[in-house]
């Protein structure tokens, strides 16, 4: 992940700077796109206050130094960041758009996973330590567009210490393994090799198979 103020320490633990929450100074750490790619973000929080925390995703042309640019709400107005603040009712973003969302319990949140699905319906999801899946797409204030994202965090306490992971799951590779089963499945049925029953019709033609 590319890293502006955060530091990763020893075991995958990303750390803050100390000057991180003076003013508008914060800490982002920004993942790679895959194409259009789903993936899944999660953040394990280990100490620290973590309410001053931001777990989204940015357009796949969104640069660090652009989210490092960022001071404010009304500066994100051409900015295709979707993401959940991390405070105590849980509110949604988007561009420049902010709302309460209810859905969430993060009162005793000690790990939140993200999964963006991606297509051209898609979809943001969160969950909280080992609860539900919570679809949050339809709650955004401003609708998920279809095309490529990676994935965002913005900390904002220099006291924050946090171990995060990504798993891309790449639907070109899913369509390929399905291709393949598909291809199989044909040359099963036309090759008839190693075929172990027999299917007899009610005319006598006799067409071998497989179980």
């Amino acid at each position: 992940m590319e890293l502006h103020k955060l530091h990763e320490s020893t075991g995958g633990v990303y750390v803050p700077d100390p000057g991180v929450g003076r003013g508008s100074r914060k800490a982002v750490a920004l993942g790679r796109a895959d194409g259009r790619a789903s993936f899944s973000l999660e953040v394990n929080f280990l100490e620290g206050e973590w309410t001053a925390c931001t777990i989204g995703i940015v357009s796949a042309t969104t640069s660090l130094q652009t989210l490092m640019d960022v001071d404010s709400l009304p500066a994100c107005k051409d900015l295709a960041w979707y993401r959940l603040s991390l405070g105590a009712s849980g509110r949604l973003a988007a561009f420049d758009g902010l709302c309460d969302f209810s859905g969430l319990d993060l009162v005793d949140a000690s790990k939140i996973r993200m999964d963006f699905l991606a297509g051209e319906s898609p979809k943001l999801l969160y969950y909280v330590n080992s609860g539900a899946a919570v679809d949050v797409t339809t709650h955004l204030p401003k609708s998920l567009r279809p095309g490529e994202y990676k994935p965002c965090i913005s900390i904002a306490n220099p006291s924050l210490r946090v171990r995060c992971s990504v798993a891309w799951r790449n639907p070109k590779r899913r369509l390929q393994g399905e291709a393949f089963v598909s291809r199989a499945s044909r040359s099963l049925w036309e090759h008839r090799r190693y075929t172990d029953a027999v299917v007899k019709t009610t005319d006598g033609e006799r067409i071998p198979c497989h179980r």
